[in-house]
């Protein structure tokens, strides 16, 4: 599973983002695929939602390795 394997989170201004939870699904959001279990070599897109502090500033997003810490890939997104 996806959670299972990798730690991560958004940030916006330095500051960690909550999750968003939807009563509704957004079209074309799957909340469900990070729980998922796929086999080794196996791509799976995920889709988490933020709760942002602005409309305007980057959003920098980290995943990193759940068990070691390491292998951490930093993107930023700008909105």
């Amino acid at each position: 599973m996806f959670m299972s394997a990798f730690d991560f989170k958004a940030f916006q201004n330095g500051t960690s983002l909550d999750t968003a939870i939807y009563t509704d699904n957004p079209q074309g959001y799957d909340g469900e695929a990070q729980m998922k279990t796929i086999k080794k070599g196996v791509k799976q897109t995920v889709q988490v939602a933020y709760v942002l502090s602005d409309q305007t500033s980057p959003v920098s997003v980290e995943v990193s390795d759940l068990f070691s810490g390491s292998n951490k890939i930093t993107k930023e997104f700008t909105l």
